[in-house]
């Protein structure tokens, strides 16, 4: 399975796409390992759980600027943009919380 995603096509990381179709998606820790052993094709390490982690938290951050500026930028009837912002900043606070409790520095 392929999953072009165009309207994100640049030079990044696959990790990071893979943390925007699951957070997007509103996916559980059991989906998440679901989708991670299948395209590593192997069992979920550490290192790719806390790579995973981090750009899960940066994912929700980015939907949250996104609807921040769209806020102020954007118009379009019956798009709650503060509500959308408000929704992945919680979201981000979360997922930032967990990661530094289980990945301390």
């Amino acid at each position: 399975l392929w999953l072009i995603d165009w309207e994100y096509a640049a030079f990044g990381t696959a990790m990071f796409d893979l943390a925007n179709l699951a957070s997007n998606n509103s996916f559980d820790a059991a989906l998440d390992r679901v989708m991670l052993d299948g395209y590593f094709g192997a069992a979920m390490t550490p290192e790719i759980a806390r790579s995973f982690a981090a750009m899960k938290a940066a994912s929700a951050l980015r939907e949250a600027m996104w609807g921040m500026v769209s806020e102020l930028h954007l118009s379009a009837p019956g798009v709650d943009y503060v509500g959308y912002a408000a929704t992945y900043l919680a979201r981000f606070e979360t997922l930032m919380r967990d990661f530094k409790e289980k990945y301390p520095s």
